[in-house]
């Protein structure tokens, strides 16, 4: 029986930037199970996530936090200005209470820690597709 998500008459659209290839592929492979989902772009680090969450306008953004180049707390105000209205959820593999803080006040809408995200993405998602709807 496949998931679905009734939140809207179209496909949440999702960028996922993270460096980790694996864990892209991952969360591409699950959306893909799920009607009302497209993998729109990905990226491996936070600048080039922010040039393809420009060009795609998603409306949900899966952001690391550890990356190369430009990490996801840096490139977090960027994607906030080009998508406003998108939810951000943050994935990091060192979670800590002081950082899950920071960066739900620093405008992310979900945390979860890359250890568990492989059982919580899909309920995580599910939920950021249900409030932007």
């Amino acid at each position: 029986m496949a998931l679905e998500w009734h939140g809207s008459d179209r496909a949440a659209r999702v960028v996922v930037i993270d460096d980790d290839e694996d864990f892209r592929l991952f969360v591409e492979t699950m959306l893909q199970a799920i009607d009302g989902f497209t993998v729109v772009g990905t990226a491996g680090d936070g600048a080039e996530g922010a040039a393809v969450v420009g060009r795609t306008r998603p409306d949900i953004v899966v952001l690391d936090l550890q990356m190369p180049v430009v990490d996801g707390m840096t490139a977090r105000p960027e994607l906030r200005r080009l998508v406003p209205e998108a939810r951000i959820v943050v994935v990091s593999a060192f979670p800590d209470l002081v950082t899950l803080i920071d960066v739900l006040d620093r405008g992310a809408d979900l945390y979860l820690d890359k250890g568990r995200a492989y059982e919580e993405i899909v309920p995580a998602l599910l939920a950021a597709a249900e409030v932007r709807a």
